[in-house]
């Protein structure tokens, strides 16, 4: 059977080759029909399959256009995070002081938002994405205007205090020499954190806080409730009723006697009174990682301070020496400052150790150790976190001496690292009144 069909084999292809003619022959005249058949088909399937491969390859080709395009022009509706300073719509830098001066400046957002920092306020931008921003407010008054929108989320930190923001108007103020706090919401809502505001404590519009931590004071009023609340139970009830009043349990204030003062002091009054919840009350360290630094001085107390000092690590002890200074108990913080530095000589919580000792000295007007820690703190950490900081103090300490030829010297150093910080207007009188000597 084989040879029969490789002889058959031989036929159709000597007549498909034209060397050989047909013979009336039923088998091969069936097999030569077929494959006649095939060949006709043969075209169509190719054209057929030539269309898919090219429908194919121009969908592969085309999709991948069609992505990058629509990636691309959403790209442009979404603007790239970012900021302008002033009114000349300067580029904005993060972690660069723009100091107001004499004048308002604002800063524009790439979403819209807006600071505007009164004259003589500081404040730098720490972070920006797509999100929002980190704005630090150093001194002075800003108005605040975020663009709501969804997945928005803004802090503004001044000093120990945080507002969380996710789209809202308001005012911010704060007084480093003075510890004063101040936020007046005009619409929607934030959420503030640090000192006597706890993890912690929600406004909403119409109500302005007045905080400090030195004095472990909140009040929250709400604007038309006349001047802020006081700290006082008897007081209380003469003065306008606020909003919402809530003081630091450290407050010490004074009972009004009989029942009158229980009925009229309102939620002041129910602030200070025994709550089961101190029985799981949070340890020192969580309290001042919070900014609530009288609570948390007083647990160290209570937890016996010389044996916390003892356990604490370089980052530990530099946050119980801040928390004895930032609640008053300088002595404490004095000694806690110079066992870091003898214990984590060379680490840069001894050199922030040097900082905040300069800060105290000053404080006293003891101008001569001010500079002398300063110094230690830029020879420790020239390029550190509070280099700009030490470098304008230290000016101003060497001015309060009257060296005005140290003074000169750092003037100088500090405009060529710092043309634009908060302290090149005091570097540039220095300057110009030594040249017209």
């Amino acid at each position: 059977m084989s040879s029969e069909l490789r002889a058959l084999g031989r036929r159709v292809a000597a007549v498909e080759d034209g060397l050989g003619e047909p013979v009336p022959d039923e088998t091969l005249r069936t097999v030569l029909a077929v494959r006649a058949a095939a060949k006709r088909e043969r075209p169509r399937t190719g054209l057929l399959r030539m269309f898919a491969f090219g429908l194919a390859t121009g969908f592969a080709t085309a999709f991948p256009g069609w992505w990058v395009l629509s990636h691309y022009t959403a790209t442009l509706q979404r603007p790239e995070p970012g900021f302008r300073v002033g009114f000349a719509a300067a580029a904005g830098q993060l972690s660069q002081v723009i100091a107001a001066g004499k004048v308002t400046v604002p800063l524009r957002f790439f979403d819209g938002s807006e600071v505007r920092l009164e004259p003589q306020a500081h404040a730098r931008v720490t972070r920006i994405d797509a999100r929002g921003a980190d704005v630090s407010l150093e001194t002075g008054t800003a108005h605040v205007e975020v663009t709501p929108r969804p997945g928005a989320h803004w802090l503004f930190r001044s000093g120990p205090f945080t507002v969380d923001v996710k789209g809202t108007r308001f005012d911010l103020a704060w007084d480093e020499r003075s510890d004063a706090f101040t936020l007046r919401l005009r619409e929607g809502k934030v959420s503030v954190t640090g000192c006597a505001f706890g993890s912690g404590r929600t406004l909403i519009a119409g109500e302005e806080a007045h905080a400090s931590c030195r004095a472990q004071i909140l009040s929250i009023t709400s604007f038309e409730s006349g001047p802020a609340a006081t700290s006082s139970a008897a007081e209380a009830t003469t003065a306008p009723k606020p909003a919402r009043v809530e003081l630091a349990t450290e407050v010490a204030t004074p009972r009004a006697s009989g029942a009158a003062a229980d009925s009229n002091s309102g939620s002041s009054v129910a602030s200070r009174r025994p709550d089961a919840s101190r029985l799981n009350a949070p340890g020192w360290l969580e309290l001042a990682r919070s900014g609530r630094y009288a609570e948390a001085f007083a647990g160290l107390q209570a937890a016996d301070l010389e044996v916390e000092r003892r356990k604490c690590g370089s980052a530990e002890l530099l946050l119980l020496a801040d928390t004895a200074r930032l609640s008053g108990h300088e002595a404490t913080a004095v000694n806690a400052y110079h066992e870091l530095r003898a214990r984590f000589s060379g680490t840069p919580a001894a050199a922030e150790a040097a900082f905040n000792l300069g800060r105290l000295e000053a404080g006293r007007a003891r101008t001569s150790n001010a500079t002398r820690w300063f110094r230690i703190y830029l020879d420790e950490a020239p390029d550190g976190p509070l280099a700009e900081a030490a470098l304008g103090r230290l000016l101003e300490a060497e001015l309060g001496m009257g060296d005005t030829e140290s003074a000169r010297r750092t003037a100088v150093a500090y405009l060529a690292r710092y043309p634009t910080g908060p302290r090149a207007d005091v570097a540039r009188r220095t300057l110009a009144s030594d040249t017209t000597r």
